[in-house]
């Protein structure tokens, strides 16, 4: 995997790891890859979960289809790394919208615009 994505920046922190802006060098187009943290990955049980939640994430990803919703291109397992690599984006993030509120509600009709096109993404009619 390192030698075929080069990462570039942070996009965002989660509990579980990050997710960078990247690049696939083979492929020459832009990607995003998120990580898990090595930490979860060093002791043996969280690994043992980290590893199966990881692949859960990856596989339900895989069988979403909606232009709201971000491709999975690739994942990787190695002794020392998980990776999900996916379609970059360009948009607004969501976390950015509710930061915009500052404290205060969605009025109803910015609300329902944001939780139909979040309602809108559907399984691919082929998994």
């Amino acid at each position: 995997m390192r030698d075929r994505y080069q990462l570039q920046s942070v996009l965002g922190r989660g509990v579980m790891g990050q997710v960078w802006q990247g690049s696939d060098l083979y492929l020459e187009r832009p990607v995003a890859v998120k990580t898990i943290a090595a930490d979860l990955l060093a002791v043996p049980q969280s690994r043992k979960e980290a590893l199966a939640r990881f692949k859960r994430e990856a596989q339900a990803a895989a069988r979403l289809h909606h232009p709201n919703i971000t491709t999975v291109f690739d994942a990787s397992i190695t002794d020392d790394t998980c990776c999900l690599v996916m379609e970059l984006i360009e948009g607004t993030i969501l976390e950015y919208l509710f930061d915009q509120q500052d404290g205060e509600r969605f009025d109803v009709p910015s609300a329902a615009a944001v939780a139909a096109q979040l309602c809108a993404g559907r399984a691919r009619p082929d998994r």
